[in-house]
């Protein structure tokens, strides 16, 4: 997540009065650098890029495991 552009953080319809937006492989240079923050945010939640790990998952899979850790269903 980030500072959504329109509003400097401060909530708008944009980004649903929250003040952040997603961060999208549209939003970034190349798709390596995705690949980097994800396998971050994928680490910082003890799902390690290894044999049964998240690298042996469809992209659908992460990206639903993602969104509803984002959405705090997670926790």
């Amino acid at each position: 997540m980030q500072p959504c552009p329109a509003c400097a953080g401060r909530g708008c319809e944009g980004c649903r009065m929250e003040g952040l937006v997603e961060l999208t492989a549209a939003d970034l240079p190349d798709q390596g650098t995705y690949q980097a923050l994800l396998a971050a945010e994928m680490a910082a939640h003890g799902c390690w890029p290894v044999a049964g790990g998240w690298l042996d998952q469809t992209e659908i899979c992460v990206q639903a495991v993602l969104a509803a850790r984002r959405s705090g269903a997670s926790n």
